[in-house]
């Protein structure tokens, strides 16, 4: 392959910096990961302000974020929530807008495939590291890997995935070599995962590789956003019809002899069935808060109601919830393009999750925005690893190397 070109501006090092801040190393200190989340998103926002125009400041992640801030807000301001969660709850809110701001830079910038050969990059080391982390160092005393918990480290490797995929697929599709490399990536991935223990991990992770052979009709379906959002909403509403579907004679092979797991899918079903009474002992409207102790109190067996929206209600109200299923219609209504399928695989990954999981998370958020910013960019015509050149007034430096 010839040597390709990439300018790396102050705005690529910016969205580095923001990218660390959100997924930083989760064997430091609580402290110290708070002091090194507010540095790099002080910069990021810093860089926000010096060079975006007001006009830019509303954007799609910007009525998310609000409600994210204000779920916090009120439950502090109530006396429901103490300091460090409201801390938290706000930085987690900057995060969000933040995220989409420095993407769509980028995208303006450079092109779409600029921001996937960056993110690729950086995703990269991050699945490097994690893989690393759960073959060699294992775990620490509170069950941690480099980057958090078999969850977030599986997230992590579901979204270097789906970009690799992104990269790839052109090649995939017409190169034995790539179809062999990509499969080898894939089985690194799939045993890392196995190897945390993480369950659903690995069932979903069974459904990514599974969706990259999706035809074209079924790509076109299960990118329409009324389908995405009613995806969303079925895996709340599985809840419902869980008892019945737990009743029939196969699921219950698979649970028991195939995933070695008991029938109240690790105490799951408990969590379910407090649900109500959780959700109904806070605000409706704007939940517990960021990590609020009370929520947990009243949950009692854990930290979290293991289903993405029917967490998300309790934790941040049911405007937060709606909020994001419109933001959702509005992020994935673009035309559709086969060369960005990827970004959907870990999208659907996230939402199957969801059923069982806690996956609406930041990992969660970029996937989304990404969607959008993919296939809104007019710019994007090549597939394949590097990027176009790109020239500004403003000084940068330049980086070669061999496309692989």
């Amino acid at each position: 392959m010839k040597s390709l070109k990439i300018n790396i501006s102050l705005t690529t090092i910016m969205l580095y910096a923001m990218f660390i801040a959100m997924f930083r190393p989760e064997i430091l200190q609580p402290n110290v990961q708070v002091v090194f989340r507010i540095a790099f998103l002080g910069l990021t926002l810093i860089y926000i302000l010096l060079t975006t125009n007001i006009r830019e400041y509303w954007n799609v992640a910007l009525p998310l974020s609000l409600c994210v801030f204000l779920s916090s807000f009120i439950n502090y301001k109530d006396g429901l929530l103490n300091y460090s969660n409201f801390l938290n709850g706000t930085l987690r809110a900057m995060c969000i807008y933040c995220l989409y701001i420095m993407f769509s830079k980028v995208v303006k910038q450079k092109g779409a495939h600029a921001l996937l050969v960056y993110l690729h990059r950086l995703l990269s080391l991050y699945a490097i590291i994690s893989v690393i982390s759960i073959f060699w160092v294992v775990r620490d005393q509170n069950g941690l890997y480099f980057f958090g918990s078999k969850y977030t480290t599986t997230y992590l490797l579901i979204f270097y995935s789906g970009v690799t995929f992104c990269l790839y697929e052109d090649r995939i599709k017409q190169s034995l070599y790539y179809k062999i490399k990509y499969l080898f990536i894939y089985l690194i991935v799939g045993l890392s995962i196995a190897y945390t223990g993480c369950v659903t991990g690995v069932v979903t992770y069974a459904a990514f590789f599974v969706l990259s052979f999706a035809g074209d009709q079924i790509k076109r379906i299960l990118t329409k956003p009324h389908v995405v959002v009613l995806c969303m909403i079925g895996a709340l509403l599985l809840l419902l019809s869980l008892q019945a579907v737990l009743q029939n004679e196969l699921v219950k092979d698979i649970i028991i002899n195939i995933l070695h797991k008991d029938m109240t899918l690790t105490d799951r079903l408990r969590y379910y069935n407090r649900a109500a009474f959780v959700i109904q002992n806070g605000n409706l409207f704007w939940g517990y808060g960021y990590a609020s102790e009370l929520m947990r109190s009243n949950i009692g067996l854990g930290t979290n109601l293991q289903n993405g929206l029917l967490h998300m209600i309790a934790e941040y109200g049911g405007v937060t919830v709606i909020v994001l299923l419109i933001s959702t219609f509005y992020l994935t209504r673009n035309n559709f393009k086969t060369a960005y399928w990827g970004m959907y695989m870990a999208l659907y990954t996230f939402i199957i999750a969801s059923i069982v999981e806690v996956s609406y998370q930041l990992v969660f958020y970029s996937i989304l925005f990404l969607v959008h910013l993919l296939q809104k960019d007019e710019t994007a015509g090549y597939y394949g690893i590097g990027v176009a050149s790109y020239s500004t007034k403003r000084r940068h430096f330049s980086v070669r190397w061999k496309s692989i």
